[in-house]
């Protein structure tokens, strides 16, 4: 079985390497997350957050190739390709959440040690003015399309829905609005991203 590189003239040997690692974006996540929160809060979410964020470039790695291939060979089969993206909107829905509810609770001064329950409506509106305080982005369309992706790991209620699901889990319709986000949130973070990621230009 080939191995498919997810970064050029790296010898991978008899293993696999990773664009970037959880270490390298926790230090980008930690001017977002608040300092008022507990500092357990701050570390817990510190750490899940730059885990899913590594394992977005991963992502990211194999689904640009693929969709921007043009008349070559595909990279990926296809069925796959649409779960990554629907996995890739998952992951970003989760950083959005959790992020989102950081404000929320800094904004509160409650340090979160008791678990409070921060819902969608009340996260959703703080983290987008925290990303585009001047509404000048596309970011506000951008979360409510990754929000809608990410609704449909729900497959409980599939007699409302006009199509299957892989018609609406494509590139532009899904994968280019998350990634937009995480752009914006590593911009926000104020430091340069890793020089390797694929999660921005």
């Amino acid at each position: 079985m080939k191995r498919f590189q997810i970064r050029e003239g790296v010898n991978y040997g008899h293993g696999f390497t990773a664009a970037t690692n959880s270490a390298e974006w926790s230090g980008h996540l930690i001017s977002l997350v608040p300092t008022s929160l507990h500092l357990d809060v701050q570390n817990r979410l510190r750490s899940n957050l730059a885990h899913i964020l590594s394992s977005l470039d991963i992502e990211a790695g194999l689904i640009l190739p693929h969709a921007e291939r043009g008349g070559r060979n595909s990279v990926l089969f296809e069925p796959f390709y649409n779960t990554l993206i629907l996995h890739f909107c998952i992951g970003t829905y989760s950083i959005c959440e959790g992020l989102g509810a950081a404000f929320v609770l800094d904004a509160r001064a409650d340090d979160g040690t008791t678990g409070p329950f921060i819902p969608k409506r009340d996260w959703k509106p703080t983290l987008v003015d925290r990303l585009d305080p001047a509404g000048t982005t596309t970011l506000v369309d951008d979360l409510e399309t990754v929000i809608s992706k990410r609704d449909l790991i729900h497959q409980d209620q599939l007699g409302v829905r006009a199509n299957i699901d892989w018609h609406s889990i494509g590139y532009e319709s899904a994968f280019l609005p998350a990634k937009r986000l995480i752009a914006a949130i590593i911009v926000c973070s104020g430091a340069d991203a890793p020089s390797d990621t694929n999660l921005v230009p």
